[in-house]
């Protein structure tokens, strides 16, 4: 009988021990999602219900992709105010470091500097020696004269540099989110009931990577600078198409638009035709395996004719080939007698389109 008490007990410990060496029981998929609706979530509890949720039925990943999405954007939103902030104070702070690199005598240096560039530029022999010999080195002052570089910026004002560290992090955790975000929708695409909650709520853009507030700064320094109510308004409005033009395209024209800027030019404004133009003549150029301004597609032989299949006009076009930059094919045509001219020409509008390593750009008035 005692025995036969002290088995039961054994048992009931041994129940017990297992009990407690059990793994928990799988939270509800339903509540997990509700957690991921809270205000207050981190980003380390969102990625550890993201973990959970993986082999759950696709409906309540669909609500999970649904709730990240929203708390993306969420903080997509904090963040772009607290960037335009910052931003914005850069241009204000452009403005004054300019000032104080000009000085009492700096304008009168930039008007000559610019004088002398441009004689060289529109001279009738114009070589590439001319140019790395006569301009290079004035557009160098120019740029000392006219364009603060960071530090400038930040002994006009020390609070800066720690704004912006505070706004690299945030650029930081907003990049989390949207990993956190692509992690639960990954695969979705799959099913066939992901397909309406996918048309309802697409996936956003993503943040991109940090080398994007530093071309955010760059612009931001650029539009602050001292310059006419049209060259602004020119910037401002290639800014504008920056989401629908392509990276390279859109850097290309910025660097040509520093160029005018230096030499005292008007700055160009993006037209989205000639891109489109300049762009299919790239892509003929690689595809069909020429490099010319006269094209063998009919219709499309002269630049003039490929401008108005798109809608516009153009007055020079520039073309080159092996460039991975938009940056690099205007250092290439810089130094290319024809091209520069071109590039510095009395132009109002500019179209840049790349295909593969092809470029082309086209200029109208």
């Amino acid at each position: 009988m005692v025995y036969a008490r002290l088995l039961s007990a054994a048992l009931l410990l041994n129940a017990g021990a297992a009990a407690q060496d059990a793994p928990p029981a799988p939270k509800p998929a339903a509540s997990l999602v509700i957690q991921l609706k809270a205000r207050r979530l981190s980003v380390e509890k969102a990625e550890a219900i993201v973990t959970e949720l993986v082999t759950r039925p696709t409906r309540f990943r669909i609500q999970a992709s649904a709730a990240l999405r929203k708390q993306f954007l969420n903080r997509e939103k904090v963040y772009d105010k607290r960037a335009a902030k910052v931003l914005k104070t850069f241009e204000s702070v452009a403005k004054k470091a300019q000032k104080a690199l000009l000085g009492r005598e700096g304008a009168r240096a930039v008007a000559t500097l610019r004088s002398e560039s441009l004689a060289v530029t529109r001279g009738p022999d114009l070589t590439k020696a001319a140019i790395q010999r006569e301009i290079d080195p004035r557009i160098e002052q120019l740029r000392g004269l006219l364009m603060p570089d960071f530090a400038d910026i930040i002994r006009a004002d020390e609070q800066l540099d720690l704004k912006l560290t505070d706004l690299r992090v945030a650029h930081g955790e907003l990049r989390d989110w949207f990993r956190i975000y692509a992690s639960a929708t990954a695969g979705l695409e799959l099913h066939s009931d992901a397909q309406k909650h996918f048309a309802k709520l697409p996936m956003p853009r993503g943040p991109g990577d940090e080398d994007q507030i530093d071309a955010a700064i760059a612009f931001a320094t650029f539009a602050g600078l001292s310059m006419s109510g049209s060259d602004r308004q020119a910037l401002q409005t290639n800014h504008d198409l920056k989401s629908t033009t392509p990276r390279q395209e859109y850097l290309g024209t910025l660097e040509l638009n520093r160029l005018r800027y230096l030499l005292g030019l008007k700055l160009l404004r993006n037209d989205p035709k000639l891109s489109d133009a300049a762009r299919d003549h790239s892509k003929d150029m690689a595809n069909l395996g020429f490099f010319s301004h006269t094209s063998p597609v009919q219709g499309k032989q002269r630049f003039g004719q490929r401008a108005a299949n798109f809608g516009t006009s153009a007055g020079a076009e520039n073309i080159a080939a092996g460039q991975s930059t938009g940056e690099g094919a205007i250092r290439a045509w810089w130094y290319s007698p024809g091209h520069h001219k071109n590039m510095l020409g009395g132009h109002g509008r500019a179209g840049l389109g790349q295909h593969a390593r092809m470029w082309t750009q086209m200029l109208g008035g």
